[in-house]
């Protein structure tokens, strides 16, 4: 080992992964860079994965075992964990993939060299369940990466709806993540809520070009897209994503995100109006393809800043605040709620809604539209269903 490498805490949760955790392991144990200790989480696997894991003899691995299997995902897994890791450095992985020989020497030499950054980001490769080349990478698969990206630009991706930063090739400073409360609720959407909740939190990320990673394709995965539980999380979730963005103070960057008339009439001193910018964007995205983001996510925006808007109008003082600044009153509000976008279709219920400007539904017919459309939602980017064998997307 050479001088003054800095300890990596490699976290590897599982669960019921005898398939694939002993190629994980052998993945670590195999590095150029030895100076790790690997966290494996347990999360009470029945399948005959504990002996496997604790099959290795190596006082650099430490194992957690969960008394039972709580649902979670990666939040509760690493929030546990957190306790008992003591590197400077987090390495991020999951059980069913692979680091490449010099994954953690690439990660942790940028890290040093960049001392400014508590993340770095990187590519990876994707392989078939038998660790066959499936001559594609992340980068090529999922819209928007962009290794040369800085945090607000970052940070403007993931707030129109791309998921762009693969978990498993990732390196996190520990002491980053000591300082955000992590939502332990969280199963799909976990790793894109952790990015966003850093960036929000003044975390520095970096960037680099290179495949560290073998991440495998197998479709029984939760984040398929063929499994139809992932739309349901997905649906949920995205709620909790969004609320992240609540959390934001400077009137500087809410104008940076969001490109609506409110915003741009926002000054230094409306902080306090920023919830009901947010809100309102949400609810009102413009269903167009001049807008650049990601439609699939549309109907949920809608529902939640809907929502938002709702709770934020109970308060009778900052409403008479917002009437002030905005012009905005219950009027409006019902004007957001219930408008119908133009859209072609070849039902004839939602062809006579879609194609009559200014028709207003019923809470009927709205929520009759809504959750028509919603049961749709899907968590992926389109082109990267081509290849029915390429199925899996930790983010969406």
């Amino acid at each position: 080992m050479k001088k003054n490498q800095p300890l990596v805490s490699v976290f590897i949760p599982y669960y019921n992964d005898k398939d694939f955790l002993r190629d994980a392991i052998d993945a670590v144990m195999n590095q150029t860079y030895t100076n790790w200790e690997l966290i494996l989480f347990n999360h009470a696997s029945t399948d005959g994965s504990r002996d496997i894991a604790h099959s290795y003899d190596d006082a650099r691995i430490i194992h957690i075992d969960a008394k039972e299997n709580l649902g979670a995902g990666s939040g509760y897994n690493l929030q546990i964990s957190l306790k008992e890791m003591n590197g400077k450095y987090v390495k991020l992985l999951c059980a069913d993939d692979m680091m490449k020989p010099d994954c953690l020497e690439v990660l942790v030499d940028y890290m040093e060299k960049h001392q400014d950054k508590d993340i770095v980001a990187a590519d990876m490769e994707y392989v078939s369940e038998t660790k066959e080349p499936l001559n594609t990478k992340w980068s090529k698969e999922i819209q928007k990466v962009d290794f040369v990206s800085d945090e607000k630009k970052t940070l403007l991706k993931f707030f129109k709806g791309y998921s762009h930063i693969a978990y498993p090739s990732t390196m996190v400073k520990l002491d980053a993540l000591r300082s955000i409360d992590l939502d332990a609720s969280l199963i799909m959407l976990f790793d894109v809520w952790l990015w966003v909740n850093l960036l929000i939190s003044g975390k520095k990320i970096g960037f680099v070009n290179k495949c560290v990673v073998d991440y495998r394709i197998s479709d029984n995965q939760l984040s398929s897209v063929a499994n139809p539980r992932a739309v349901k999380i997905g649906f949920f979730e995205l709620f909790m994503l969004l609320d992240s963005y609540y959390k934001i103070k400077d009137v500087d960057l809410i104008k940076y995100l969001v490109p609506s008339k409110y915003a741009k009439q926002l000054t230094k001193q409306d902080s306090d109006l920023i919830p009901f910018v947010l809100s309102c964007f949400f609810a009102s995205i413009v269903k167009d393809d001049t807008i650049d983001f990601f439609k699939d996510q549309q109907n949920v925006r809608e529902i939640f800043g809907n929502l938002k808007i709702y709770e934020i109008i109970q308060d009778k003082k900052l409403f008479e605040k917002i009437n002030e600044k905005f012009g905005f009153g219950v009027k409006d509000f019902r004007s957001i709620y219930s408008c119908v976008y133009q859209e072609k279709s070849k039902s004839s219920f939602k062809q006579k809604v879609y194609n009559t400007p200014g028709i207003h539904l019923s809470w009927v017919g709205l929520l009759f539209l809504l959750f028509r459309k919603t049961y749709r939602f899907v968590l992926f980017p389109l082109q990267y269903r081509k290849n029915k064998k390429q199925k899996k997307s930790y983010t969406w």
